[in-house]
């Protein structure tokens, strides 16, 4: 359960959430090389991820699980 506080990361293909606890998760990879978070809201993160053709596509990630929906990454999971 979030508390309304903590800090929302993103590396160059994942989005991460970090509470007063400590880490709390980290998403399935999204994106083949590239993140932007355009937007979080009460809830869900906001943002768009980069497939190597240069093509850029929308992602979300709730903040209270980390489940992720769309996003650019159609590999294999590591």
């Amino acid at each position: 359960m979030l508390d309304g506080s903590g800090l929302v990361l993103s590396d160059l293909v994942s989005v991460g959430f970090i509470g007063g606890t400590g880490p709390a998760w980290i998403s399935r990879r999204l994106v083949w090389d590239g993140v932007r978070i355009l937007q979080v809201t009460h809830g869900t993160v906001h943002g768009e991820a980069r497939h190597y053709d240069d093509t850029w596509h929308p992602f979300k990630v709730d903040l209270a699980t980390g489940a992720a929906d769309g996003g650019a990454y159609d590999g294999p999971e590591p």
